[in-house]
């Protein structure tokens, strides 16, 4: 069984949904938006040890749960502060997910891109601070 590499599927996650947001494929760009933020919270799940809630808590309910652990923890040790301020998660990047990558195409704006996009980008640089910190290994 392979382990699972959530910062590196993160990373892929997102520059796939880069690139097909760079030619206009919003629809599939959104769903690998939302795998890059899923991964990366699985990735500070698993750093702080609560890889048992990431299988059973929907990828924005772990965000959601990770952040708070993290501002409270990060009263008390700077390395939880590690995602301070990504609670906010955009209300249509999990929307549907991940079932929605067979729906039909041109249900996203490029505004919704965009605030998605942009979210996505928040986590992976949380992570690669995390990597490179020396917190997370890759």
């Amino acid at each position: 069984m392979l382990h699972d590499r959530y910062p590196v599927a993160a990373v892929r996650h997102f520059e796939d949904g880069a690139l097909l947001h760079q030619h206009g494929r919003k629809d599939n760009a959104m769903c690998h938006y939302a795998f890059s933020a899923e991964c990366s919270a699985k990735a500070f799940a698993e750093l702080l040890h609560l890889s048992g809630r990431a299988q059973n808590h929907s990828a924005k309910a772990l965000l959601e749960d990770i952040s708070l652990y993290m501002e409270l923890s990060g009263m008390l040790d700077p390395k939880f502060a590690l995602l301070l301020g990504v609670k906010d998660v955009p209300a249509l990047l999990f929307r549907g997910h991940p079932e929605r990558r067979y729906g039909a195409d041109g249900t996203y704006s490029s505004a919704d891109l965009g605030e998605s996009r942009c979210y996505a980008e928040k986590l992976i640089n949380h992570v690669i601070e995390a990597v490179l910190n020396g917190q997370m290994e890759m």
